[in-house]
């Protein structure tokens, strides 16, 4: 009964909508929203590293780090709205992450008499990047597109040089449930 009566509310309820559909307005921009995937990195890391994963409201972040030696270390925000640790990093250099031409923000600072290399840079995930090309040469905004904003560090050139070896192979698995994230992955 009670199923019954829920049911003729729906009925009830939807019989009273009408569905308006009206001509796009001149100047008016049209807003799409894309899904916004889990991904999980893949990559070779050197043997000290390992990964760890922290979910945000609006994006989630993996770093692999050594917890013996923090000076090295890696990381990856998934998100809508990164934004560069070190932006005073003023050398720009080329790199590939992920079989994707990009611009390293590179640069070192002497910390505690130790020399510290930096390396950072914000892409789109490259799905999402023809999608918003395209887009935006019809005059449609697109929303949820997903950046991606990778960083290193280490105290060394041939460990940065690691890094970043392992960066260029980077490929990331999609994951197919939501919350499919391990603590430790």
């Amino acid at each position: 009964m009670r199923c019954d009566i829920f049911l003729i509310l729906i009925v009830l309820f939807s019989a009273g909508c009408e569905r308006h559909e009206s001509a796009p307005v001149e100047g008016q921009r049209l807003y799409l929203l894309v899904d916004f995937p889990e991904l999980r990195p893949v990559c070779v890391l050197p043997r000290s590293l390992s990964w760890s994963f922290q979910d945000g409201p609006d994006f989630y972040v993996y770093r692999a780090a050594d917890p013996r030696r923090p000076s090295l270390g890696l990381g990856i925000y998934f998100g809508n709205f990164p934004s560069l640790h070190r932006p005073e990093l003023a050398n720009s250099l080329p790199g590939i992450v992920a079989g994707a031409a990009i611009e390293w923000h590179a640069g070192e600072e002497v910390q505690s008499s130790r020399v510290q290399f930096f390396r950072e840079t914000v892409f789109v995930y490259p799905p999402h990047k023809f999608l918003l090309e395209t887009a935006e040469a019809q005059g449609v905004q697109l929303s949820g597109v997903l950046r991606i904003h990778v960083w290193a560090y280490a105290d060394s050139e041939s460990d940065m040089s690691e890094l970043t070896r392992a960066l260029e192979g980077l490929i990331f698995l999609q994951l197919t449930t939501r919350g499919g994230h391990d603590a430790n992955v």
